[in-house]
């Protein structure tokens, strides 16, 4: 009788196995997702490096890019945008993980597009949109946040900022936001912004229908 007792004591019921599966089911599917979330955490943060050296490299040659532009019959006070993603590739500037997919446009490993230009004198237009395509999915919270690093981690380090402002498809999306070196009076400059009040901005434009872009000049 003794060792009948003890026998059904270690004993499990299906039940009771069926709960410990479900458990170990719920914790590895929460592990799993905090391992995706962590990982494009990391992700983010390698390109967030990638780019700001990219930026570096670039306004490196800045006299030579306006110097090219002129060469080509450009006028320094005509706007018209002067691309520079073919030089880019040529001069070994572009990161090797990320793509040159058109005469204007490179495409990041992170699934951004990215066209540098000259615009005029001595200023270097950037343009990044958060997705390649127009039509794909994309998550507004995490773009409004992604927005905020980018523009907190990297352009607001840049001394050489002069502006930046959203886009949507191919309208300007709110107001200009200036760096501080080349901030006028009554102006929203970059170093005076909250948080919030940059987030504010973010969301708004990765709320918009069309692909958010983040526009600035450097010079």
């Amino acid at each position: 009788m003794v060792q009948k007792s003890v026998v059904n004591q270690l004993g499990r019921s299906m039940i009771e196995m069926l709960g410990v599966l479900a458990i170990v089911g719920i914790l590895s599917v929460g592990a799993i997702a905090g391992f995706n979330k962590a990982m494009s955490k990391y992700k983010y943060t390698r390109f967030l490096a990638t780019y700001s050296m990219f930026i570096q490299d670039i306004m490196k040659y800045q006299k030579d890019w306006v110097r090219t532009r002129r060469a080509a019959g450009l006028p320094d006070n005509d706007g018209t945008q002067f691309d520079l993603a073919v030089l880019l590739e040529q001069m070994g500037l572009i990161p090797s993980s990320w793509q040159r997919i058109s005469d204007k446009h490179i495409v990041d490993d992170n699934g951004g597009r990215h066209r540098v230009s000259v615009r005029q004198e001595q200023v270097i237009e950037f343009q990044y949109s958060f997705h390649a395509l127009e039509s794909e999915q994309k998550n507004s919270t995490e773009e409004a946040q992604r927005c905020v690093s980018l523009i907190n981690d990297v352009l607001k380090q840049l001394e050489e900022l002069s502006s930046i402002t959203f886009w949507k498809g191919n309208t300007r999306f709110g107001d200009f936001i200036y760096g501080k070196q080349h901030c006028p009076a009554n102006k929203l400059c970059l170093n005076d912004l909250t948080y919030n009040q940059l987030y504010d901005q973010c969301t708004a434009c990765a709320k918009a229908n069309s692909n958010c872009s983040i526009v600035y000049y450097l010079k």
